[in-house]
């Protein structure tokens, strides 16, 4: 059996469990558009990350590209080195061919002049042996 002291008390207990529960629910939507707020946030925060982010790729793309033209013109450069190398390479076998043909041409004449010279001083011999004997 209750009283009427007892119905009051539950009446007004009843009464802070609505008001706890609907603070608790009033909580609770705070929370949930706090919650909404920076998950909004976070989602600008991310579109901006990755905006910069392409833009920093799309600028190391661009960086990539120069250094692959750089690297095509050093090639064409390294290119011309070795065609030059080449040519340098051609005339200095030149150069040593007249050197070893005026070598040959220096023996050559000294081997023409020696026999000259043997010549001339054998005609010489004969030419002084004549006028010993022809007296």
């Amino acid at each position: 059996m209750t009283t009427a002291t007892d119905d009051t008390r539950l009446g007004i207990m009843e009464g802070r469990l609505t008001e706890q529960s609907i603070a608790i629910q009033e909580l609770r939507n705070d929370f949930r558009e706090g919650q909404q707020q920076m998950n909004a946030r976070l989602d600008e925060f991310r579109a901006e990350v990755n905006t910069r982010f392409g833009e920093i790729n799309a600028r190391f793309g661009e960086v990539n590209t120069r250094f692959g033209e750089v690297n095509t013109r050093f090639g064409e450069v390294s290119a011309r080195f070795d065609e030059v190398n080449a040519r340098f390479d051609e005339i200095n076998a030149r150069f040593e061919q007249m050197n070893n043909r005026i070598h040959q041409l220096t023996l050559a004449v000294i081997g023409v002049g020696g026999t000259v010279a043997v010549a001339m001083l054998s005609f010489a011999g004969v030419l002084a042996f004549q006028l010993i004997q022809n007296g």
